[in-house]
């Protein structure tokens, strides 16, 4: 069985997986280890639109625990590990326990690890000795080192850091746990709000980047003066044109067939420095071409960097690559602003 990515060693590239397809062409163009869904049917049935994980069923999911065994298998023939997310937000007293006999029927059929969320499904695997599979998912919303100590009081000893976390604070979490190997997003997927402190479900609709229309009121009962209602529109419109970034651009790709959308590229110098030990693709319901120009591109700015380029070089490279100045000009695409050398020095 191989172990997740640790500590130690030269950066890894998580890769998102819907298909045993997908396993050895994704290796193949650079991914080191795999995360997938699972979504048995019987859950559904009983629980409806409670979600297993962060995602609903169909292709973000596979349907069973023998589906999971196949890409497993299939990923340790590549010599990667396999994650499996059981990451909902929390699980009911009803759930809870079901869903720590699946956690150890994956970790049976060969998968390597589980991220996940739930303090109280944490604390179920470890008294059940299996909190060394854990990595804690990006749910939780460890924004600093003592919500970083806090888990890794429970046990856990790897950790997706949330999308809105900065390079600085990356380094501060490091810096006072270096054993705890730290995860975090570097292409596709943003999010509007921050997913762990966000109290609803896509399975009622992503209201978050709903255009929703806007009627400008003044607390005092006045009617807004036109100086008002001009600030007013350009700062809807800006919003608009920032959720627009935030969901991947309309699910767009370049010129050059590389997808846009949230990125870390040009941060990834940044982040290695600052003890990230491994980089998270998102996009389990993505399509295979998706997720191959994903891997690609950043497997390509990783090698700049294990070559020897220097941060910045690698940055300028990583935007050379993009050729998307429109996009990336204005920042909103941005994971780690305070990672790209270019705009520290601005």
């Amino acid at each position: 069985m191989n172990e997740p990515h640790t500590v130690d060693g030269p950066l890894g590239i998580a890769a998102p997986l819907s298909d045993v397809d997908e396993v050895e062409l994704l290796a193949r163009n650079g991914a080191t280890e795999f995360y997938c869904g699972v979504a048995p049917a019987a859950w559904a049935v009983r629980y409806g639109a409670s979600w297993l994980n962060r995602r609903a069923r169909g292709r973000a999911n596979v349907p069973s625990v023998d589906h999971v065994a196949a890409l497993a298998s299939a990923a340790h023939a590549c010599g990667c590990a396999l994650r499996v997310t059981l990451n909902a937000p929390f699980y009911t007293g009803d759930q809870l326990g079901e869903v720590a006999e699946l956690a150890e029927s994956l970790l049976g059929v060969g998968a390597d690890g589980l991220v996940v969320t739930d303090v109280g499904l944490l604390v179920a695997l470890r008294d059940r000795g299996l909190a060394g599979a854990v990595t804690l998912s990006s749910v939780a919303a460890v924004h600093n080192a003592g919500a970083a100590a806090f888990f890794r009081e429970l046990g856990v000893r790897r950790m997706v850091l949330p999308r809105h976390v900065r390079v600085s604070e990356v380094a501060s979490i490091h810096a006072r746990l270096p054993d705890v190997a730290l995860e975090v997003f570097v292409l596709n997927d943003g999010c509007v709000y921050e997913e762990g402190h966000c109290a609803t479900t896509h399975a009622l609709g992503t209201f978050c980047l709903t255009p929703w229309t806007h009627d400008l009121r003044r607390v005092d009962g006045a009617e807004p003066t036109e100086d008002e209602r001009r600030s007013f529109a350009a700062a809807a419109s800006e919003h608009r044109r920032w959720i627009w970034h935030v969901d991947n651009c309309g699910s767009s790709f370049s010129d050059q067939g590389l997808p846009n959308g949230p990125c870390g590229l040009c941060a990834i110098g940044a982040l290695r420095d600052a003890g990230v030990r491994c980089l998270k693709i998102v996009g389990r319901e993505s399509s295979t071409f998706r997720k191959v120009r994903s891997v690609r591109l950043v497997n390509s700015v990783v090698a700049q960097l294990a070559g020897g380029a220097s941060d910045a070089t690698a940055a300028a490279y990583a935007r050379d690559l993009r050729n998307t100045p429109e996009l990336c000009g204005p920042g909103y695409m941005c994971y780690y602003r305070d990672g790209d050398p270019a705009r520290s020095e601005r």
